[in-house]
């Protein structure tokens, strides 16, 4: 292992030291959010926290679940950026979501949220296959805010309070729901 892997590893374990921090607060701010119907966000402006929340639901939109909105994984993303990023990474994200939605704009002649969801999502197949850094981000930011949510542990997957001992490899029935462990 080299010097910058070490470092980025070490950095990464620093941050989870902060994670439950952010799921408490997280959990609050979802609260404080049913109960006045508003979110203010801490890191994002009001409009890039929208953006955000629109393109966390094109990557995990509503099925026979709730998708990512529902679970408040824009929510999630803004807390991890104020408490759990580096001030550099911040702004690569923050500067990152503009250039996103200035291609929006420039192909589809509306900013994020008003393109439609297929729009949205074709824009996202792109960037990630460009390997665009912040649809990398985002997508794995959506990913584990939405398995961390009480919504995506409890109704996308399968989720068992107390687990039993380490099963590494057991057989999934078709339509069977993926196991998580928090």
């Amino acid at each position: 292992m080299d010097r910058r892997t070490s470092l980025a590893a070490f950095g990464t374990l620093a941050a989870h030291a902060l994670f439950p921090r952010v799921l408490d607060t997280w959990a609050a701010t979802l609260d404080a959010q049913a109960a006045t119907g508003a979110w203010q966000p801490r890191t994002l402006s009001p409009a890039a926290g929208a953006q955000v929340a629109a393109l966390a639901d094109a990557i995990i939109p509503d099925t026979d679940t709730p998708g990512a909105r529902a679970a408040g994984v824009h929510v999630f993303i803004d807390l991890l950026l104020a408490d759990c990023m580096t001030a550099g990474d911040r702004t690569a994200f923050v500067d990152g979501l503009a250039a996103f939605d200035a291609s929006c704009r420039q192909a589809h002649g509306t900013g994020i949220e008003g393109a439609t969801p297929a729009q949205r999502t074709a824009l996202l197949v792109r960037a990630e296959g460009e390997k665009n850094a912040f649809v990398q981000s985002l997508k794995s930011l959506t990913v584990l805010g939405y398995g961390s949510s009480k919504i995506g542990a409890s109704q996308a997957l399968a989720w068992v309070a107390v687990p039993g001992g380490y099963r590494g490899c057991i057989d999934l029935a078709p339509g069977q729901r993926t196991w998580v462990q928090r």
